[in-house]
């Protein structure tokens, strides 16, 4: 854009201030994340530049093409890029024509071409390997990039380029540039699952932003922050650091980092219990409408800047809110609001995204039909569009549909259909990160070998024709050489152990705790045959024992393996709230229901993490009472994760203890802090918050047990 502006100040002072203007007010909305109306500007500065009979340069075409990527004017971005290269292809600087082609690879990544995008990426790393651009601009040229990475999931490119980007930026001194890298880096890891990495990444971002005085990047790494703690930190020190980022961003007018807040802070608040949400001033009861209020000005803000992809985010938060709340249908309504903004826009793979929600609610309401019709659909624009995931996504629902009206063979197709698509994306990314090290290798290959003939042509500079000393460079070059690969061999392979390590500390440190729960769980069962031996009671004991040792082979079966399918998680559950019926002279009542929406057989969970809250709320929750109590165990879907809740019609947590005749001391306190311990292992290694909250209900007591599960392969 420099140099657009340079022709307009060489024909009019006057003129070029206010082109100046118009400029200068497109880029910094651009900066603040308004890409309509950073497009509204740079249409205005087009027109400015055509009544002087001027075109725009081609490095103010970029950055108008990059805003209309974000506004997702796809069409509008093709075509500015398009007409640049093919009007200046011939006489185009390398700094730009690298910026014209990242822009066009960004556009093509985001429209999810992926091949075609990460061949215009990969040219524009040739470019600045070619050393014919400033640090500066391949840090810009890195950092725009990594758009695209993240919205493909590429987050060993993601983090690669921010690695490197974070070099250039420190090399030149920007201290901005730097924070906006860490950022990156942030991404690349919590994608990853390294919470700890990420949080440490986050946090330097916001340092360096505050210390730059650039408040809006760090409120968004404050915002990112806040996220990535979400079950590691406090509830209370959490709702205080985003109410705070949240504030701030509203009093300094940070209208798009309020409304990223706005889509993540409700879905933390919804999933407290009622006692925590007490003490932030929240009424449990209120907590959906308190959600849907805190989306309301993101959506305002949306529909004033006419930002197309901030607008679904905000519809398909709140859908999950309205599957928070029970509302299936109303989650539909919203769903299907964004499929039609998807389709009028042309994103692909919104729409995709979009119908598959709504084959996800039609299972939840039991519409068979619906449901495969949608997941159908949606196969359709996956296919199309080489969107691997989601093509998986469809089969699976296709299958569970197909299941559930009674075609067995039909389902048994597309579940290995599905199979194949799994062993496709593993080969690609396998293939995709093996080239990519390859890459790396090279580019370190050409900096050392780069180094070598300028170390070799200062020996020849300061002694010509001393043929020994160049040998010698030569046989430093070459040690160099060896040493740089065997310290990056040795570099390499410590990290490949220590995260094997860490990987199996984490199956070992479960396995220990799946050992401590079993001998809990049998105590109880040897508790309750020992109840009929005392009674004299020889008949009964005979047949409780034979049951116990059918539930032992599947709690021992279970036992073994890190996650089972629900069914049989929930048939020993089912076995074990048997036996204590029958100890108990049915003294209480059970029911268990899944919801529609799951598949028992294929949604895996980890074994017994439910049984010491049944537990409680038999020798707790059924203590004192003198008419039959009853014990509901549900199991529902809530957005991405699985929750489990067991609720009695007991005393409640707040009535007097009852001493339990047979029933240890502290006992029930070792269960949960065993399973809070799992729980804890389960978010670490799948990534995202597990737990469970106590309700206190006007009479008994409620658990809810979140799991972040997926399905099985």
């Amino acid at each position: 854009m420099i140099d657009a502006i340079a022709q307009e100040k060489a024909r009019s002072a006057p003129a070029a201030a206010a082109t100046w203007a118009i400029a200068q007010r497109a880029l910094a909305d651009l900066e603040l994340d308004l890409p309509v109306s950073a497009g509204r500007e740079f249409e205005r500065l087009h027109m400015e530049f055509r009544t002087k009979g001027m075109e725009l340069s081609p490095l103010a075409v970029a950055a108008w093409a990059k805003a209309a990527t974000r506004a997702g004017s796809y069409a509008k971005a093709d075509s500015l890029i398009r007409t640049a290269l093919q009007d200046t292809a011939s006489g185009l600087a390398p700094g730009v024509l690298a910026r014209l082609i990242n822009a066009r690879g960004v556009l093509r990544m985001v429209e999810g071409r992926q091949e075609e995008g990460l061949r215009d990426l990969q040219q524009v790393l040739d470019i600045a390997d070619s050393g014919s651009l400033p640090p500066h601009t391949i840090a810009e040229l890195l950092y725009d990039q990594n758009s695209g990475y993240i919205q493909q999931s590429l987050l060993d490119s993601l983090a690669s380029n921010a690695y490197r980007s974070r070099q250039l930026w420190r090399a030149v001194g920007d201290t901005i540039g730097e924070a906006r890298s860490e950022y990156d880096l942030m991404a690349a890891l919590v994608n990853s699952a390294d919470y700890d990495g990420a949080m440490a990444h986050a946090s330097r971002s916001a340092e360096l932003a505050r210390s730059a005085g650039d408040i809006q990047d760090q409120l968004l790494a404050e915002h990112r922050l806040a996220w990535i703690s979400w079950g590691i930190v406090e509830p209370v020190q959490l709702n205080e650091r985003w109410a705070s980022v949240l504030q701030r961003a509203d009093s300094l007018g940070f209208r798009a980092v309020a409304a990223l807040v706005r889509l993540s802070y409700p879905m933390f608040l919804m999933s407290q219990d009622s006692t925590t949400l007490a003490g932030f001033g929240i009424a449990y009861a209120a907590r959906f409408d308190t959600a849907r209020s805190m989306v309301a000005p993101a959506q305002r803000f949306a529909e004033e800047e006419g930002l197309d992809e901030l607008r679904n985010q905000c519809l398909s938060t709140l859908a999950t809110i309205a599957n928070y709340a029970g509302d299936a249908a109303g989650s539909m309504a919203l769903v299907r609001t964004i499929l039609r903004n998807a389709q009028r826009s042309g994103n692909a793979r919104q729409a995709t995204q979009a119908l598959l929600g709504i084959s996800a609610n039609h299972y939840r309401l039991g519409n068979w039909h619906a449901a495969r019709d949608a997941a159908d659909s949606a196969l359709v624009v996956a296919t199309a569009h080489g969107f691997l995931n989601q093509v998986e996504q469809a089969l699976s629902k296709l299958s569970h549909s197909y299941r559930q009206l009674g075609d067995n063979t039909t389902a048994l197709g597309l579940r290995l259909r599905r199979d194949s698509v799994l062993d496709e994306i593993s080969g690609e990314t396998v293939a995709r990160n093996i080239g990519q090290m390859g890459t790396r290798y090279v580019m370190e290959e050409k900096q050392v070998a780069d180094s070598l003939v300028h170390v070799q042509a200062l020996a020849l500079r300061e002694a010509e024709v001393e043929r020994q000393r160049t040998i010698v460079y030569a046989v430093i070059g070459s040690a160099l050489i060896l040493f740089a690969g065997g310290l990056f061999a040795y570099r390499l392979d410590r990290k490949r152990r220590r995260e094997r390590y860490e990987k199996d500390a984490a199956l070992l440190e479960t396995q220990a705790l799946r050992s401590q729960m079993n001998p809990h769980f049998i105590f109880n069962a040897l508790n309750s045959i020992n109840a009929y031996v005392q009674t004299n009671e020889p008949d009964k004991a005979s047949d409780y024992l034979a049951q116990f040792a059918r539930l032992m082979r599947m709690v021992l079966e279970n036992s073994r393996h890190a996650e089972v399918p629900l069914k049989d998680d929930l048939d020993a559950l089912r076995g074990y709230l048997e036996l204590e019926r029958a100890r108990s002279n049915g003294k209480f009542e059970f029911t268990i229901e899944v919801d529609p929406a799951i598949d028992p057989e294929e949604v895996h969970v980890p074994p017994l993490v439910m049984q010491p809250f049944v537990e409680n709320a038999i020798w707790h929750g059924m203590a004192g009472r003198t008419d039959k109590g009853h014990i509901a165990l549900k199991v529902t879907k809530r957005g991405a994760d699985i929750v489990m809740a067991v609720e009695d019609d007991g005393r409640g947590r707040l009535a007097p203890k009852v001493a339990v005749p047979g029933m240890p001391e502290k006992k029930s306190s070792l269960g949960t802090a065993i399973t809070r311990a799992r729980l804890d292992l389960v978010s670490k290694q799948k990534g995202r918050p597990a737990g469970f909250n106590y309700i206190d209900l006007p009479q008994g007591t409620r658990v809810e047990v979140v799991l972040p599960v997926g399905e099985a392969a």
